[in-house]
Order: structure tokens, then C-alpha cells, then sequence
């Protein structure tokens, strides 16, 4: 491909560039993200104070992260690295958020701590992977044209396909490892139903990968997975709750 723009035009021509297309000024886009960022460090400051210095440790850690993914001069999105901190960032870091918020108070975090948590998070830190590389597929082109060299710029479209199915199966997978590992209750195998939806929609996706017309099925497959895991789990432990009564 030969390309006839620098990537600073390229990018502003991009179409996907939210803020040129729908004229979005520069200083209000500046405020909002500003606004946002002080509020979620206030609340984690807050929830900080309540909870213990981990809670703080994986925020910074997080919102580096998130600064890194877009910010700077070699941002984390125009790497092969994009998905990975993607899926960790939003499905270990916040998993672990979750949980340690609710048991803060005993006495130690071990190495066991951070395994449980991450088999638990698995399934949530490749579907989110996912919806940063099938992103990724569908832009392929226009990526390479603004300077970006993603994922599916170095293993080609076809691998690309190829992990994106993967991911899928092994979220499942690992759904059914944390149960049978006594980390999630045997409702969450309910999950499992939804094998044939996502299947559904990823087929549909993986045979003509498309912003405009298909990738819906990528958002989708990330709800019905991480939605019914979530539903299910509560029902399991509303079970516990009246079995154990």
C-alpha cells in the first residue's frame, strides 16, 4: 500500500475520528475528559481511604495505563499490544476492584489472591480483547494509512480471525476452570447457553468483518457472555443464601 498522506492528515481525515465528525471543539473535549478523570480519582481516592492502598496501587496502575493506551507519543493502540492492555486493564483490573473491595478487610493478599482472580477475570479480559480487535480488523487499512501498526498489521487477516474465534472458546473455558475450581458456583456453567448466539454472531462477523454492518456482533457476543455470567453467578449465590439459611 502506498501511502500519499503523512499520519497527522491522515488521522484528522480519519473516519473514525469522533471528534472531526461531529465537530467537536478541541477545549470541550478537553474539559470532559478532565471532568471525567477527576471524578473517577475522587471516587477512588474515596473508596481508598475506606478500603486500603491496594485499591490505589491497581487504580494508578490502571489509570497509566489508560493514559498510555492514547496519550503521548507512542500510544499503546497503534501497537500489537493494544488488545492485551485493553482486555487487562477493564477485565483483571476491575474484576480485582470488585473483589477486593468486598473482602478488603482480611488480613493478607497472597500470590493466591491474584491467580483466583485472574482465572475468574479471564473470560472478561479476552471478550474485551476481542472488541479492541475486531475494532482493529474492520480498520485494518485505514490503520495502516494513519500510522498504526496493530495486531492484525503484523499476524494478517486471517490469523486475526483465527484468535478472535479463539478467545471466544477459551472464555468459555475458563468459565468452566473457575467452577470446576470452586472459584465461581456451578450456576455459572449457565453461561454456557449462550454458546449458540455467540456462535451465531461471530460467524457472521468472522465472514464479512465490517464497521458499519456487522461489527454490532462483536459488542453483542461481549454482553451475552460477561451479562449472563454475571446473572448467573447471582443467581448462584442466591441459592447459597436460601439453601444456607
Amino acid at each position: 500500500m502506498v501511502i500519499t498522506s503523512t499520519p497527522t492528515t491522515a488521522a484528522i481525515n480519519s473516519h473514525n475520528n469522533i471528534i472531526a465528525n461531529f465537530k467537536i471543539h478541541l477545549s470541550w473535549a478537553r474539559v470532559i475528559i478532565a471532568g471525567l478523570t477527576i471524578l473517577s480519582a475522587a471516587i477512588g481516592i474515596y473508596l481508598t481511604i475506606k478500603a486500603g492502598w491496594i485499591l490505589l496501587l491497581i487504580g494508578i496502575l490502571s489509570f497509566l495505563v489508560g493514559y498510555s493506551y492514547s496519550g503521548g507519543h507512542h500510544p499503546i493502540l497503534k501497537t500489537p499490544f493494544g488488545e492485551p492492555a485493553s482486555g487487562i486493564t477493564m477485565g483483571y483490573n476491575i474484576t480485582l476492584l470488585a473483589i477486593y473491595i468486598n473482602i478488603y478487610n482480611l488480613p493478607t493478599f497472597d500470590v493466591d489472591f491474584w491467580l483466583k482472580g485472574l482465572v475468574v477475570a479471564l473470560p472478561a479480559i479476552l471478550v474485551i480483547s476481542n472488541v479492541m480487535l475486531g475494532n482493529n480488523i474492520c480498520d485494518v487499512k485505514e490503520d495502516i494509512a494513519i500510522g498504526k501498526r496493530t495486531l492484525v498489521y503484523h499476524i494478517g487477516h486471517k490469523k486475526s480471525l483465527t484468535v478472535l474465534i479463539a478467545c471466544y472458546a477459551l472464555s468459555y473455558l475458563f468459565i468452566v476452570i473457575a467452577v470446576a475450581a470452586h472459584y465461581l458456583p456451578l450456576w455459572a456453567l449457565g453461561s454456557l447457553l449462550t454458546i449458540p448466539l455467540v456462535y451465531q454472531r461471530t460467524r457472521v462477523f468472522v465472514t464479512q468483518p465490517d464497521k458499519a454492518t456487522t461489527f454490532f456482533n462483536v459488542l453483542i457476543d461481549l454482553q451475552l457472555i460477561l451479562v449472563s455470567e454475571f446473572f448467573f453467578i447471582m443467581l448462584g449465590i442466591i441459592w447459597k443464601l436460601l439453601i444456607f439459611k
